[in-house]
């Protein structure tokens, strides 16, 4: 088990459990796996979390070199969950808390081992992605798209909770998959890359303003992305 504090939480809704670990440092030589802080243009380097047909939910820590070291156990209950998205709430570079969807809840999971029910309604949405700050405050922010194809974007705050939501447009559900979270393009703002039903993959270029988060999309993969059953 990796050294460091961790953050242990059982949310409101009976059967289940998880264990946060605490911001994994970018590997260099023999620095400390974990650090208090990202310096200025750091990628954030977070751990992987998986949970498997049983509920069990799982954690991996990089190894600097490209790969993963061994799971270690991190959880249970999670067989009902249907998103899962790390969140850094406070702009420090890195994800230390979680926004799960259960049924027709969403929760958020704090470092501090809280977890609070934020709202209810969320079975409407076949897509959820937590997409870096796009309002200009410092917690991640959050997309969400219905069973009609609209798009949604939920501002939030650093305790977890999320202003009401505000459409970004129509016509999303041309794509199966949405992912992202973080800037792709090297100007400082969050990008999305989407995948459309015939494997042609499209960046969507943050522009800072949570009025009109994206740039008009462009092709940046010709079809064959369908290779593919998910994308994050």
């Amino acid at each position: 088990m990796a050294t460091g504090t961790s953050a242990a939480f059982a949310d409101d809704s009976p059967g289940r459990s998880a264990t946060l670990l605490p911001p994994q440092e970018k590997p260099s030589g023999a620095a400390s796996k974990f650090s208090a802080s990202a310096m200025p243009g750091d990628a954030p380097v977070n751990p992987l979390y998986g949970t498997d047909n049983n509920g069990d939910l799982w954690v991996y820590l990089l190894d600097g070199e490209g790969g993963l070291t061994a799971r270690e156990s991190a959880g249970w209950g999670w067989q009902y969950t249907r998103f899962m998205m790390q969140a850094d709430r406070d702009a420090d570079g890195f994800s230390e808390s979680l926004w799960e969807i259960t049924g027709d809840e969403l929760y958020s999971q704090s470092a501090d081992g809280e977890s609070m029910l934020i709202g209810k309604g969320w079975s409407i949405y076949n897509n959820v992605v937590s997409v870096g700050n796009l309002g200009g405050a410092a917690p991640d922010d959050m997309l969400a798209r219905d069973k009609s194809g609209v798009l949604w974007l939920y501002l939030a705050y650093n305790d977890g909770k999320v202003d009401p939501r505000v459409k970004i447009g129509a016509g999303w559900d041309v794509y199966t998959d949405l992912a992202g979270k973080g800037d792709l393009t090297g100007d400082g703002k969050n990008d999305i890359v989407a995948k459309d039903g015939s494997g042609v993959l499209w960046l969507y270029k943050g522009t800072g303003n949570a009025a009109a988060p994206y740039l008009r999309p462009v092709q940046i993969g010709t079809n064959g992305w369908n290779t593919y059953r998910l994308l994050f």
